[in-house]
C-alpha cells in the first residue's frame, strides 16, 4: 500500500507514542470513523491563510474594543472603598 507523505508522518507520529496511549487514539480514531458513516471529508471549505489572518484580525479588535468599554465602565464607577469615596452628606462633616 502506498501512504502519502502526510500518512507517513501521521504513522510516525504514531508508533512513537506510549502503547496505552497509542490504544486509546485508535479507539478514538475507529469512533470518529464509525461517526462518519464512511462519508469523504470535502476540505474544500476548509480555511485559507488569508481566512485565519482576518479572523485573527477581527478577533483582535473584538477583544480590544470590549477592553476600551469595560476601562469606560470602571472608571465611570468608582472603585474606592465607600470610606474613602467621597461623602454625600449636606454637612459635609465626616467621621
Amino acid at each position: 500500500m502506498d501512504l502519502s507523505a502526510r500518512e507517513e508522518v501521521l504513522i510516525q507520529a504514531f508508533r512513537r507514542l506510549p502503547s496505552e496511549t497509542a490504544e486509546e487514539l485508535s479507539a478514538l480514531t475507529e469512533r470518529l470513523a464509525a461517526l462518519g458513516n464512511g462519508k469523504n471529508i470535502d476540505w474544500s471549505d476548509s480555511w485559507s491563510d488569508a481566512d485565519i489572518r482576518e479572523f485573527a484580525a477581527a478577533s483582535l479588535w473584538r477583544v480590544d474594543e470590549d477592553e476600551r468599554d469595560n476601562l469606560g465602565r470602571l472608571t465611570e464607577t468608582s472603585s474606592l472603598p465607600r470610606c474613602l469615596a467621597p461623602s454625600k452628606r449636606k454637612s459635609g462633616r465626616r467621621l
